[in-house]
C-alpha cells in the first residue's frame, strides 16, 4: 500500500511544484485520484541553506502498482521540477488497522 511520496528538490526550491494532485493505479492503465495531504510545510517555510522537499501523505494509504504526479492550477504555466522521487509503502503491504 503506498502510504506517503517525496519530492527531492535538493537546493532549488524555486523548482517545487504547485498544487500536485496525485494518481494511483494497481493496473498500470487506469488511474484515479488519491487523497493527498501535505506533511510539511511549503518550500518557502523551510529553513534555507537544507535540501527543500515536498512530502504528500496518502489518505488512506491506496494500493498502487504506478504513480502519477499531476499539475494543476496556474503552476503549469512555471517550470517545475523534482530531483529525486522517493516513494514508501506499508511494511508488508498491510492496511493500517482502525
Amino acid at each position: 500500500l503506498l502510504s506517503r511520496v517525496e519530492l527531492v528538490l535538493g537546493k532549488e526550491a524555486r523548482f517545487a511544484a504547485r498544487q500536485l494532485r496525485v494518481e494511483v493505479s494497481d493496473d498500470g492503465r487506469a488511474f484515479g485520484p488519491a487523497g493527498a495531504l501535505p506533511a510539511r510545510a511549503p518550500v518557502e517555510l523551510q529553513p534555507p541553506g537544507g535540501e527543500y522537499s515536498q512530502v504528500l501523505l496518502l489518505s488512506p494509504p491506496q494500493p498502487a502498482r504506478a504513480l502519477r504526479l499531476v499539475q494543476t492550477g496556474l503552476g503549469w504555466r512555471r517550470r517545475w521540477g523534482v530531483a529525486e522521487l522517493r516513494v514508501f509503502g506499508l511494511p508488508g503491504g498491510q492496511a493500517m488497522a482502525n
